[in-house]
């Protein structure tokens, strides 16, 4: 059990976000079938403990298409969902200018791999990048499918899901630091092709597999893979990778001693140089 996990008393709910929307209390799944009660539910625990206004709420299910009268409508929405959620409904609050659902971190996945992901990052910056990596690990773990994948249609998805994903590249490409630095390049190569296929334009997942093909000996294998990044940059988008990058490819053309694993290495600068993370926040968003 990680340690962000405490144990579920009698009717403690457990919300998922990161894959399919759902509450759980006791064991048993509580369905929330209507599409605008699932929207009005996303919405609320991505922003978990924080109000969401009415006009918010409407314009996120409805859009421009709205009904006569929106704000009866949502009300009747909002009744709806806490019909749903069962013993789970005194968390979905009323407030003069909206609603807002209540929920502990270790209720919540979105809020468990924040937190996981702050702590990676404190492991790392203090070298224990072992520690850093299981726990960046259990953070990915929470996602188990596309999130919001049935609420394509809902105004506010598009942009809720590409919060998410960016929540968890920065999570996988956190873990690949800790694994870098621990030594684990084989990992890293693991999981790396799938990865880069889904996010082609990031230049720091094709760092990290530079560095660890380099790493496991594979400097050919490093030196094509970023021709064939290069190449394809200039195809489709018509640019040269950046800096960092063709820097580190002139390195492992060289064997630069840079590259080498060091027992007592630095955090990387992306983890040296973050700002510490506010835990309220943490605790109250799961976007």
């Amino acid at each position: 059990m990680s340690k962000r996990e405490e144990p579920v008393g009698k009717c403690s709910p457990q919300f998922q976000v990161l894959g399919d929307l759902r509450v759980t209390i006791d064991g048993e799944r509580r369905p929330v079938t209507a599409a605008r009660q699932r929207a009005a539910f996303a919405m609320l625990l991505l922003s978990a403990n924080r109000t969401v206004s009415s006009s918010t709420l409407i314009d996120g299910i409805w859009g421009t298409d709205l009904p006569q009268h929106p704000h009866t409508a949502l009300q009747i929405v909002i009744s709806r969902l806490r019909a749903s959620l069962g013993a789970a409904a005194p968390r979905l609050v009323s407030t003069p200018s909206g609603y807002r659902i209540e929920v502990a971190p270790h209720e919540l996945d979105a809020s468990l791999a924040r937190l996981e992901y702050a702590d990676g990052r404190r492991f790392l910056r203090e070298n224990d990048p072992n520690r850093a990596a299981d726990l960046l690990d259990a953070a990915l773990s929470r996602w188990t499918s596309e999130p919001l994948h049935d609420l394509d249609s809902s105004p506010f998805c598009a942009a809720a899901q590409d919060r998410l994903r960016e929540l968890r590249v920065s999570i996988y490409e956190l873990r690949n630091d800790a694994l870098l630095e621990a030594g684990r390049h084989i990992e890293v190569l693991e999981t790396m092709e799938e990865w880069i296929t889904a996010e082609p334009w990031h230049e720091r997942l094709r760092a990290q597999q530079l560095l660890a093909l380099y790493r496991s000996g594979r400097q050919v294998d490093a030196l094509r893979a970023y021709e064939a990044f290069r190449a394809r940059l200039g195809e489709e988008l018509g640019v040269e990778p950046g800096d960092e990058l063709r820097e580190l490819n002139h390195d492992v053309l060289a064997h630069a001693p840079r590259l080498s694993i060091c027992p007592d290495v630095t955090p990387p600068a992306s983890v040296r140089e973050a700002p510490a993370t506010d835990r309220t926040e943490i605790h109250g968003a799961g976007t």
